[in-house]
């Protein structure tokens, strides 16, 4: 609603009226939208394209990636991505294991390097190699890891050693994964081998 009030006031006077703002004030009004009128926001025009992004980055330091919706093939949804995004939940990936590692890559590729929270929910893991070099990209400041309704196992180890700063840790499998398949029954093993540092106080 806001993005398609200014977008008709600034075709009509020709004027950027965001840009005319005092900066506190044009943050404080880009922050209080959520993320979905922020997107509205920067379809206003080019000027709000690339300005709407510097004001909303506390908008955006939750973010939230299910499968079921493309969001990162949306131009104006990672124009507003960067560094400054520091909580992601990923979900509802199911099987789709090679789609999930796409979306993690992806956000690499966004500079969403900076986080201190991942989050899965209802998603598998199976390729240890292929989870752990992602999660190795994201781990330089990820300080928890929570996995929610997991479908599959995983090295606890090797979690542990691409995330040096993790201080919490959650897992919770799924009821079917826990009772029927047995894949709880033993550690997953990964060619990635841990680092020769790696120690553990107890």
């Amino acid at each position: 609603m806001v993005g398609r009030t200014v977008q008709s006031e600034c075709a009509t006077n020709q004027t950027d009226c965001l840009t005319t703002l005092p900066y506190d004030v044009a943050y404080d009004i880009l922050s209080r939208p959520d993320q979905p009128d922020c997107l509205t926001c920067t379809a206003v025009c080019h000027v709000w394209y690339n300005a709407v992004p510097k004001y909303t980055k506390n908008v955006w330091k939750p973010l939230e990636v299910p499968q079921s919706r493309r969001y990162l093939d949306n131009r104006r949804y990672v124009h507003s991505l960067g560094s400054h995004v520091k909580l992601i939940t990923v979900s509802a990936f199911g099987n789709e294991q090679q789609d999930l590692y796409d979306s993690l890559q992806k956000l690499v590729t966004y500079n969403c390097n900076a986080l201190d929270s991942l989050e899965f929910v209802n998603c598998k893991t199976g390729d240890q190699d292929g989870f752990l070099y992602i999660l190795h990209q994201h781990a330089i400041h990820i300080t928890e890891i929570h996995f929610v309704d997991h479908g599959s196992n995983f090295s606890l180890l090797h979690v542990l050693a691409v995330c040096p700063q993790l201080t919490r840790f959650t897992f919770e499998p799924t009821v079917e994964a826990w009772k029927d398949s047995g894949i709880y029954d033993t550690e997953p093993r990964a060619k990635s081998p841990l680092l020769a540092d790696l120690t553990f106080d107890i």
